[in-house]
């Protein structure tokens, strides 16, 4: 499934006319851009009577028209479950852009309408504000609503990043990884959880001026403990043999991410204190098993378990200074508190606790 961004606002807002602007100026650039706009209404899009709602009501699961020039696929589906169902039966596409869905749980950007006050400043998922005329004190997360070359920027930034170091997986080829090389379902929670944290915090950043590869940050989350598994058999250092995974899958950046992971300090040296490689380090400093804990006590955690000789210890606690003197510049005028993103647990049910390895 391609990665999703919804431009969400009230009704007259000018959504239609901005997105649409900028699905024009990315395919310019040679992005393939899907569009998932949300009707909101009970009754079907087809009249019923019409052939596709009469074969739709006699149970298919799908229907396409085709004719000149354009097709069309209808699909039945329980309830209103958000863009990414439809963006998931899209294919060979670089990016889905999406109309609507304001209580979606992912990443938008509001579009208001003229004199309107934004309503999803608390959405941990939103990235932008896009308004017309006056910036309404918002600074850096506001976007202005006619210049559409502002929001396509940021897309592009965001989500297909020229400097991207290789192809990624999508989050479905993600689960397929993981599954491929037999993550405990321990682990599996544990990266599960290190990727909401990353992306919240990832979020939080764009907000605030900086531009990050969502789709890299998320999928390194995700596969960051790749080869824990193995590694835990072989005792040997599980970053070192992720980076060789990912590498022979064809995934260099992905591989450079999850070889970052270990020691915060030494990726933002090496990669900047604002980059994919921080990100996914902090968050999984935070994720102690399945819960985002405060990072003293997941430090203290790391520092039991894998200071077990003088040297492992030294270093252990020298990485643990390093990361809260980390987070404090991380978290410097950011507008999210380190404590926010124990909200991260409402979203998980919490496992027992017996054999964790993460």
């Amino acid at each position: 499934m391609p990665p999703v961004l919804t431009f969400a606002g009230l009704s007259n807002s000018g959504k239609t006319t901005l997105l649409s602007r900028v699905v024009g100026l990315l395919s310019q650039r040679g992005l393939r851009v899907g569009v998932v706009k949300h009707h909101g209404h009970p009754e079907p899009v087809q009249p019923a009577g019409k052939d596709t709602q009469r074969h739709l009501a006699a149970g298919a699961v799908q229907v396409a028209l085709t004719g000149p020039g354009e097709g069309v696929s209808f699909f039945s589906q329980p309830g209103d479950p958000g863009p990414a169902v439809a963006a998931a039966r899209m294919r060979d596409l670089d990016l889905v852009l999406a109309e609507g869905f304001k209580g979606w749980p992912g990443f938008k950007i509001e579009v208001l309408a003229q004199g309107t006050r934004p309503a999803l400043l608390a959405d941990p998922y939103l990235l932008a504000v896009a308004g017309s005329g006056d910036s309404q004190g918002l600074g850096r997360l506001f976007l202005d609503r006619d210049s559409p070359e502002a929001a396509a920027g940021l897309v592009i930034d965001c989500f297909r990043p020229p400097d991207r170091l290789g192809p990624l997986p999508d989050r479905e080829a993600c689960y397929g990884l993981m599954a491929r090389y037999a993550m405990k379902p321990n682990i599996l929670i544990h990266s599960l959880v290190v990727a909401e944290v990353a992306v919240q915090l990832a979020a939080a950043l764009v907000r605030s001026g900086r531009r990050l590869d969502l789709p890299l940050i998320e999928a390194g989350a995700l596969l960051h403990d790749i080869a824990k598994t193995e590694c835990l058999v072989e005792k040997s250092d599980h970053a070192r043999r992720g980076f060789e995974i990912l590498s022979g899958l064809g995934f260099p950046g992905l591989a450079r991410v999850t070889a970052d992971h270990i020691d915060p300090a030494k990726a933002a040296e090496e990669r900047g204190l604002f980059s994919p490689s921080v990100v996914i380090n902090y968050a999984d400093k935070r994720v102690l098993h399945d819960r985002v804990v405060g990072l003293e006590q997941r430090l203290d955690d790391l520092i039991v378990r894998y200071g077990k000789t003088p040297e492992r210890k030294t270093r252990m606690e020298a990485i643990a200074a390093n990361t809260l003197k980390l987070e404090r510049e991380l978290f410097e005028d950011l507008g999210l508190e380190p404590a926010d993103l124990e909200r991260v647990n409402r979203l998980f049910e919490t496992p027992g606790k017996d054999g964790n390895d993460t």
